[in-house]
């Protein structure tokens, strides 16, 4: 979290059932006594949100090719009531 133009890190500890919040330096203390919690960089971040679009944008194209080859998906002029 930023504010003011300074960082600030907030780390949860639910089996104590409180959240502790500091810098840089009590950050790199944190990770060092805890690296399974690491937040990711911003360039695994970035590489993790690229992913998930190219998936999502996958999905899209096969949704639009399916409504495509059939535009009133299954409905007829009959089904309407017309």
């Amino acid at each position: 979290m930023q504010r003011t133009g300074k960082k600030y890190f907030i780390y949860p500890d639910p089996s104590r059932n409180q959240v502790y919040v500091g810098g840089p330096k009590e950050y790199e203390t944190y990770v060092q006594l805890h690296p399974e919690n690491r937040v990711a960089d911003a360039g695994e971040a970035e590489m993790a949100a690229s992913a998930y679009r190219m998936k999502q944008a996958d999905a899209m194209q096969k949704a639009t090719a399916r409504d495509l080859s059939d535009p009133f998906l299954g409905v007829s002029w009959a089904d309407l009531g017309w």
